[in-house]
C-alpha cells in the first residue's frame, strides 16, 4: 500500500487521496523511505518522503526530509514543490541555492537574494549575491554595472578566490580582451585542480571574442590536452566550456565549492550542491564529472556510469539525422564525454 501510495503522488495524486493513508501505512511508508535512503535509492526515498509529507502538511520536518531526498537525487521538479511545505527558515542549504538559481532561471535574478540572506536558524549565503548581480547586469549589456557589482566583493568573501576569473568571463562577454588577460593569468595561477578546465573556459571566452592569439596563450603551459585544445582553437572550435552566462557562471561557482568542502570534509559528500550545480548548467561536465566520482564513492560506480552516459546522450543531439558518425552532434558528444571522462578518471569507461 505505501509503494501503490508513491506511485499515486508520483502520477498526481490528490492531497485527500494522499490523506487517507492510516498510520500503520505512514510508519511502514516511513521505514520504506529510509530503507531506500540507506541503500542508495534517493529517488525512491524523496517519493515516499513526498507522499508521508502531503498526507501530513502539519509535519514539515518530513517534507524537510523529503526536500533534501528529492535534490540529492537530482529530482529538481519534486523539490520545487516540497520547497513550499517547509518554512523558509527551515530551509536547507541546498534547497535555497536551488531556489535561487531558479530565479535565475526564470530571468528573475533580483528575487534571489531573499533566499540566500539568513533566516532563523540558517546561515548567511548571500555572499553570492553580487556574482548573480554582476551577471544579470552583463546579459543586460551594462558592463560597468556589471563591474561594479564585483565592486562589493568583501576581501575576505567566499567569493574572493573565483572574483578574478568571473571578472574576466564578464570582461570577454564584452570583447575586451586586453583587460581580462592579466586577471585570466592571474586566476589560472590560483585555480589548483581546476586549472585545465579554467584554461578550457577562457580559451573558450577568448575564442567566443575573437581573440585567437589570447586563446591559444592561455592554454600554453596546461599539460597533456594542450597539443588537442591548440589544434582545436587553431580550427575555431570550442571545447563547449565557457562561461557566458549567470547560470554557467553560479554552476561553476557551487562546483568550486562543491569541490573545496569535498577536500575538507570527506565524510559528508555534498551531492546536494552539485545537482543544483548541474541544475544551473547541466553542460558542466565538471559537475558531471564529480557527481560520478561521489556516487562511486558511496559504492554506486554503475549508477554513476549509466549517469555519465546519460548526460552524455542528452547534451548533443544529432540534429541531421544523416550526419553519421563524424558529423558536427557527433564531434561535440565524443568532446563532452571526454571533458567528463578526463575529470573523472573514467574516460576509457566512457567510449560513446
Amino acid at each position: 500500500m505505501a509503494a501503490a501510495a508513491s506511485l499515486a503522488l508520483a502520477a498526481g495524486a490528490s492531497p485527500a487521496g494522499a490523506a487517507r493513508l492510516s498510520m500503520s501505512d505512514a510508519a511502514r511508508t516511513y521505514v520504506e523511505a529510509r530503507a531506500a535512503a540507506m541503500s542508495g535509492d534517493h529517488a525512491r526515498a524523496a517519493q515516499l518522503l513526498a507522499t508521508l509529507a502531503q498526507a501530513q502538511p502539519d509535519q514539515a520536518d518530513i517534507a524537510r526530509k523529503a526536500l533534501s531526498e528529492a535534490v540529492g537525487a537530482g529530482n529538481m521538479d519534486l523539490a520545487l514543490k516540497l520547497v513550499r511545505a517547509v518554512p523558509a527558515a527551515k530551509l536547507p542549504v541546498e534547497a535555497r541555492l536551488l531556489l535561487a538559481t531558479e530565479t535565475v532561471r526564470r530571468r528573475h535574478p533580483e528575487q534571489a537574494g531573499q533566499w540566500l540572506a539568513a533566516t532563523g536558524d540558517n546561515g548567511d549565503l548571500s555572499f553570492l549575491v553580487p556574482l548573480i548581480n554582476a551577471w544579470s547586469a552583463a546579459e543586460h549589456g551594462d558592463a560597468q554595472q556589471a563591474l561594479t557589482a564585483f565592486d562589493q566583493i568583501p576581501a575576505r568573501s567566499l567569493l574572493s578566490p573565483v572574483e578574478n576569473e568571473q571578472r574576466a568571463f564578464v570582461l570577454l562577454k564584452f570583447r575586451r580582451t586586453a583587460e581580462a588577460e592579466p586577471l585570466a593569468r592571474q586566476a589560472v595561477g590560483r585555480a589548483g585542480a581546476r586549472e585545465e578546465r579554467l584554461r578550457l573556459a577562457l580559451a573558450d571566452a577568448f575564442l567566443a571574442a575573437g581573440d585567437k592569439a589570447r586563446a591559444l596563450m592561455i592554454i600554453e603551459g596546461m599539460g597533456s590536452g594542450e597539443a588537442a585544445a591548440r589544434q582545436r582553437i587553431r580550427a575555431g572550435r570550442n571545447s563547449g566550456q565557457a562561461i557566458d552566462s549567470g547560470l554557467k557562471a553560479l554552476s561553476e561557482v557551487l562546483t568550486a565549492f562543491a569541490t573545496d568542502l569535498m577536500r575538507l570534509q570527506p565524510g559528508s559528500p555534498p551531492i546536494g550542491l552539485v545537482q543544483v550545480a548541474r541544475y544551473a548548467n547541466p553542460q558542466n561536465s565538471s559537475a558531471t564529472a564529480l557527481l560520478a566520482l561521489l556516487l562511486a564513492g558511496q559504492g554506486r560506480s554503475s549508477e554513476a556510469l549509466a549517469m555519465l552516459r546519460d548526460g552524455i546522450d542528452a547534451q548533443y543531439v544529432a540534429t541531421d539525422a544523416n550526419e553519421g558518425t563524424g558529423g558536427r552532434g557527433a564531434r561535440k558528444k565524443a568532446e563532452y564525454a571526454g571533458a567528463i571522462g578526463e575529470a573523472s578518471g573514467w574516460k576509457a569507461r566512457l567510449a560513446v
